[in-house]
């Protein structure tokens, strides 16, 4: 199986998700070709089987590049199998994962996007590059979870993220 993987970093976690997701492909007998959407990513080729698109979650929407992507691309990716790796940290900060989801539902509504396969996946708690404005912003829901603007921590579950892998080979 060919797979693309797709995905769109601001501070480079989902950068990491996404070599992490290509690792896993290789290790499984699979070619995977990572891309960066910041730049003028290329269209899926025709050999390619698996689009998995990660982005990064900002201020509750998927980052712009992905939904330029994605918008761009959409008949084409309806040509083949696709997965969405949503990374935020609002799957960490709630406990049902709704805010998560909401981003999601949203992103999809707004691009026509529908992915075969979907993870939501925590990301990184990162307060060192956060300006005073998001601290405050999200200071109840980092209260409530118990987590510290003391110190940056990888919150990525990913043994999680493998299993719905496993599922999309």
């Amino acid at each position: 199986m060919n797979v693309l993987i797709a995905y769109a970093s601001q501070g480079g976690t989902t950068a990491r998700i996404a070599a992490h997701i290509a690792e896993r492909a290789q290790a499984a007998g699979h070619t995977a070709t990572v891309t960066d959407l910041a730049g003028s990513p290329p269209p899926p080729s025709d050999d390619t089987d698996l689009v998995v698109i990660c982005s990064a979650v900002y201020h509750r929407e998927l980052h712009t590049a992905v939904q330029r992507f994605v918008t761009a691309l959409r008949d084409a990716l309806e040509d083949r199998q696709s997965a969405l790796v949503s990374v935020s940290l609002a799957a960490a900060l709630d406990d049902d994962d709704g805010l998560a989801i909401d981003d999601v539902d949203a992103f999809l509504d707004l691009t026509g996007f529908e992915p075969d396969h979907l993870a939501i996946v925590t990301g990184a708690w990162t307060p060192s590059q956060w300006d005073e404005a998001t601290r405050i912003a999200i200071g109840t829901a980092v209260w409530r979870a118990g987590l510290s603007f003391d110190e940056d921590r990888d919150l990525t579950d990913l043994a999680a993220l493998d299993k719905a892998l496993a599922r999309w080979w």
